[in-house]
């Protein structure tokens, strides 16, 4: 493990570096308690705040990550470590069952949404973006659910049931993370056949 991991530490921490250096803003506060806007690429004006004022010229980028980079990149990396080690005990438990491929991508899915994405339900709250689907981040999302989230259709698929007509009922969102306190009424969505081409309605004369 220690060795597959080692493979992929330096980029880690040059992730972590880079994360740090261009997107992470400075932790200096003014008088009234406001942070200081600049990244550490673009400290040149010193500490501003959002409105733009400057009130400290001389400043010099502050964050407790460069105060003390060795001890965050050690947590940094131990994390990660520790991840990628429950991960690879829930890919056991997948291989050791005997499911069909679409049962087995089902319970995939089922496990990234309990280990993973119920993390972040609190960053995203009803959020939801119109290009990436926030489950997979990496299908485009079409299906708008009750809660205001937006998933794509192979999310909807493995977080749902299949009922007659072509449609699907889904009670847990997979960014509410709500497996607890599933929706009382199903949410009803027709899915579009994967073999289904596109169809335009054209009226002429």
């Amino acid at each position: 493990m220690e060795t597959v991991f080692g493979q992929y530490r330096e980029i880690c921490v040059q992730t972590l570096v880079h994360f740090f250096a261009k997107h992470w803003r400075c932790e200096k506060l003014d008088q009234y308690g406001n942070r200081c806007v600049n990244l550490a690429i673009c400290h040149d004006k010193g500490h501003q705040n959002e409105t733009g004022k400057v009130f400290e010229a001389e400043g010099k980028y502050f964050s407790s990550f460069h105060e003390n980079q060795a001890q965050q990149r050690n947590n940094f990396l131990s994390n990660i470590q520790s991840r990628l080690v429950s991960f690879l005990e829930l890919k056991k438990q997948v291989n050791m069952r005997e499911d069909t491929e679409e049962d087995e991508e089902k319970m995939v899915a089922e496990l990234h949404r309990d280990h993973t994405l119920q993390k972040y339900t609190d960053i995203w709250g009803t959020g939801s973006s119109h290009t990436t689907c926030f489950s997979c981040l990496y299908f485009v999302p079409v299906h708008n659910l009750c809660c205001g989230h937006i998933i794509c259709e192979r999310c909807l698929v493995n977080h749902s049931e299949a009922i007659s007509g072509g449609r699907r009922e889904i009670t847990v969102c997979p960014l509410c993370c709500n497996v607890d306190d599933p929706w009382p009424v199903p949410w009803i969505i027709t899915s579009k056949p994967p073999t289904a081409g596109l169809r335009i309605l054209s009226l002429d004369g």
